[in-house]
């Protein structure tokens, strides 16, 4: 397997373009020796993400002593750091959905923290009875008056200050454990051992690159890469 991947992982290297990125699934049986490949072709400094993808669950019998596999590896590298970069989004968790318990005019919002979390922070008061923070706050004063004069700091007396942070109606920032897409296959399965969510790589495509981009799926597999690069309005390979 080695032998034939890593002339495929140059040539594909010498095909991307400047501001393209590499994605590489694999499973426990090889991943951290081709990762080791990627090093060494995309070099080290390309290296930008291990996405664990929770995927088909392995042998649940319990005669195997050891976990149940329940995940793969993908492999992010970037070619250059003029990579194309767009922010997806995630679901808010259940528990991270109940923190947005407060409303104003501009939508949900939940307080958060103005204290330095290392310590040694900027150690003053505003004058509201308000109590500071016990490793002081992480902004200056006059930034603190700042978001108070904007209505971004609460402020209550015996209480410590917090920050309007507002809920995101796209939802969180995307993690790299991806546990949230494998009921989203539906039926779209066509038979192919290892075929993917149409989710994963509507994930994958719409981070790394922009419509008319030229999307390059080098083992096709079942087709799914380059159908949803034509939902997205991608060009493909």
């Amino acid at each position: 397997y080695l032998a034939m991947i890593v002339p495929r992982l140059c040539l594909m290297r010498e095909l991307l373009s400047d501001q393209g990125s590499i994605y590489v699934h694999l499973d426990w049986h090889v991943g951290h020796y081709v990762k080791l490949i990627l090093d060494e072709v995309f070099g080290r400094d390309g290296f930008t993400n291990e996405i664990i993808w929770q995927g088909a669950v392995g042998d649940t019998s319990a005669k195997n002593k050891k976990f149940i596999k329940s995940h793969d590896c993908i492999y992010l590298f970037h070619k250059t750091q003029n990579c194309i970069w767009n922010d997806v989004f995630q679901e808010f968790s259940e528990a991270s959905d109940k923190l947005y318990r407060n409303e104003d005019e501009k939508g949900f919002f939940r307080l958060a923290p103005v204290d330095n979390p290392g310590g040694g922070g900027y150690r003053y008061e505003l004058g509201f009875g308000e109590v500071m923070p016990k490793n002081g706050y992480r902004i200056p004063k006059e930034t603190a008056l700042q978001w108070l004069k904007d209505g971004q700091l609460i402020i209550e007396s015996g209480k410590v200050p917090g920050k309007k942070l507002y809920k995101n109606p796209e939802g969180v920032r995307c993690r790299d454990v991806w546990v949230d897409l494998r009921s989203l296959q539906g039926n779209e399965n066509i038979g192919y051992a290892t075929q993917k969510p149409g989710a994963v790589l509507e994930r994958i495509i719409k981070a790394s690159s922009n419509e008319n981009s030229i999307v390059a799926d080098f083992f096709g597999g079942s087709g799914t890469t380059a159908a949803v690069a034509e939902k997205l309005g991608r060009h493909w390979i």
